[in-house]
């Protein structure tokens, strides 16, 4: 075995990796991807080749390149007769069990049709090594039986989605999602992907350098044309969403085969939609896609019509003459109108009165006003907050599902949004309100007396802080009140602060199972207070951060902070304006805490259907 004594990161040189290789009659490429290998600047540790039942000569090329090279290895499995992508995951897994013990930091999945240049394994382990939040990282591609092309164009593709050609995981990564799982239906390598970012890691495509594959992808098991059927397909029962896959599609007409391999992907999205075939994503895995692809997909307009440029969402510093009118307009609106049509159907579902919802949404009208839902809840608002926080509580929903809450510490409940939203989808949830500024606070209570709810949600006008006492509290608009981030022309509100500790002392709290926080920056000193038994206590953590530009005072800092208590981070999104949310969950079960003696510290129609049974299938699915 390659020793490679000097891969230590910390010697200043590289990552230690392994790969594996699943390769069922692969004789026609493998050669390819083994004379790519050799010619590589940094070796594996171990390259694992699993021939899954390869009739092809396929195991006779691998043993000729592993008699010389130490560091490869063929194993062999049993014959089968089908070609399916869950049978190359168990490949990978039996793989996976001569690697699992060995001192590395990245593992990869290499395809045995490809091939690449001699410094790009070293090239995406720099990538690594350069960033410690990395968790997936792979390159583009060309497929050569197909087109001399770039497989994707980043302006309109996911640049997060790696691809499974050669896709390789930090180990903490790889073994804090569970690694590949096995589907039939394939998206193997999409799904791991998106758990990558579900847990908190960044996932990339690198774009300097590609791949080059020679097959294209999806052909091992279909034709060259019926695979875009196939993929369409896979798109419906991977969670796309609808406007997403109609926007794809439209974009695939563009490149060959032209018309056609659009036209082929529809049939096979909404052949699938119409049959109802399963989803084999789970519920959280669905919604976590979908919102990724509708934010993204508002991005792209607004790049589109504000002529900004495709890295940033900032305005250009001296717009041209012709664009000053655009820019002035984009300056005003945010991404998130462009991913209005997503929330539509879950709008029309939750507000009765919702074109009075859509009109003041969309013209930005900040004003008093009064929302009903289907439900029954109704939430009044005197400040002209309620439209926004609504969409981020309800429509958007920041924080998550509060469905089977039964304890909910709401930090920064303002008006109540988030406790009438906790309320709604737990009848047995009890939910204990914090909400410092006084005005704010007569509006919390009143929404909660109007809808009889006083049994259920407690409501006490203090602040929480890592200390208690009195402070000053620097008062802005209703949406920010702060100890840390001081408004334009704030003016200061004596209020008093408890902690966590002092909370469930005081309401005799066996298990808190969600931790809600929106404290504008205190959330920091709320935290950092908090000892490893009330930690224990948490089972979820819900919470916006907002970076304050100092040292430890960013989202990072504070996922970090987290997982250092025992927490996994389900969820980190990044905002405009130094802020973005954090989902974590505790990974062991939470504990009671003694609470004697405590001190004071401390988420068209198609054949067989008519157009509104299609359309009411598309808006259920949404």
């Amino acid at each position: 075995m390659n020793s490679n004594s000097d891969n230590n990161p910390a010697n200043g040189k590289h990552l230690d990796y392994v790969l594996i290789t699943p390769a069922r009659d692969e004789a026609k490429f493998i050669r390819k991807t083994l004379e790519a290998m050799v010619a590589q600047t940094i070796k594996p540790l171990k390259w694992v080749i699993v021939s899954d039942g390869s009739t092809d000569g396929t195991d006779e090329i691998v043993k000729e390149y592993a008699a010389k090279n130490e560091w490869i290895e063929l194993l062999r499995m049993p014959e089968r007769k089908e070609r399916h992508f869950g049978g190359k995951v168990h490949a990978f897994n039996t793989g996976y069990e001569r690697v699992k013990h060995l001192p590395y930091h990245v593992i990869g999945n290499l395809d045995g049709d490809s091939s690449f240049e001699a410094d790009y394994l070293e090239y995406l382990l720099g990538k690594f090594a350069e960033n410690p939040r990395l968790g997936v990282a792979g390159t583009n591609y060309i497929e050569d039986e197909w087109s001399k092309n770039l497989k994707h164009d980043y302006r309109f593709s996911n640049i997060q989605d790696v691809t499974g050609q050669c896709q390789l995981f930090r180990r903490e990564c790889f073994e804090a999602f569970g690694g590949y799982k096995p589907s039939k239906n394939g998206g193997v390598d999409l799904m791991a992907s998106i758990a990558g970012r579900m847990y908190g890691w960044e996932t990339r495509v690198f774009t300097d350098k590609i791949l080059f594959h020679h097959r294209q992808q999806g052909t091992a098991q279909f034709g060259k044309y019926t695979v875009e059927y196939s993929n369409g397909r896979k798109d419906y029962m991977f969670g796309s969403h609808p406007l997403w896959a109609f926007c794809r599609y439209l974009y695939r007409m563009t490149k060959k085969p032209y018309v056609l391999g659009g036209l082929l992907l529809f049939a096979g999205y909404f052949g699938a939609m119409i049959r109802r075939l399963p989803r084999v994503v789970t519920p959280e895995m669905l919604e976590f896609r979908r919102e990724e692809q509708m934010q993204r997909l508002g991005r792209i307009f607004y790049r589109l019509l504000f002529l900004r440029d495709s890295d940033s969402d900032q305005a250009p510093t001296v717009p041209s003459p012709q664009a000053r009118s655009d820019w002035a307009l984009g300056g005003m609106v945010s991404p998130h109108y462009f991913t209005f049509p997503f929330y539509i159907p879950r709008t029309i579902r939750l507000v009765a009165d919702w074109p009075f919802y859509f009109w003041n949404y969309l013209l930005r009208r900040n004003r008093p006003t009064e929302y009903r839902l289907r439900s029954g809840t109704s939430i009044k608002d005197d400040s002209g907050a309620l439209t926004g926080t609504m969409a981020v509580v309800f429509i958007r929903r920041e924080y998550g599902s509060a469905r089977g809450l039964k304890t909910v510490l709401d930090i920064g409940a303002n008006m109540g949004c988030y406790a009438l939203y906790a309320a709604d989808a737990g009848p047995e949830a009890k939910i204990y309100c914090y909400e410092p500024e006084q005005k704010n606070f007569e509006q919390l209570k009143q929404n909660v007396a109007h809808n009889k709810l006083e049994a259920r949600i407690a409501t006490i006008n203090c602040a929480v802080a890592g200390n208690s006492g009195d402070r000053d509290l620097a008062v802005g608009d209703a949406l920010l009140n702060s100890f840390h981030i001081i408004p334009t022309h704030a003016r200061n509100q004596r209020v008093s602060c408890v902690t966590i500790r002092e909370i469930i002392k005081a309401h005799k709290l066996e298990a808190i199972d969600m931790l809600k926080m929106n404290c504008e920056g205190a959330e920091y000193e709320i935290l950092e207070s908090c000892t490893p038994e009330e930690f224990e206590h948490i089972r979820r953590i819900r919470l916006e951060y907002h970076n304050l530009g100092q040292p430890g005072r960013d989202g990072e800092s504070l996922a970090r902070l987290l997982e250092s208590k025992g927490y996994r981070i389900e969820r980190f999104s990044i905002y405009r304006g130094g802020s973005g949310f954090i989902w974590a969950t505790r990974t062991v079960a939470a504990a009671p805490v003694n609470t004697s003696g405590l001190g004071s510290r401390v988420m068209g129609l198609l054949v067989g259907k008519s157009v509104v049974a299609c359309t009411m299938e598309m808006i259920s699915s949404w």
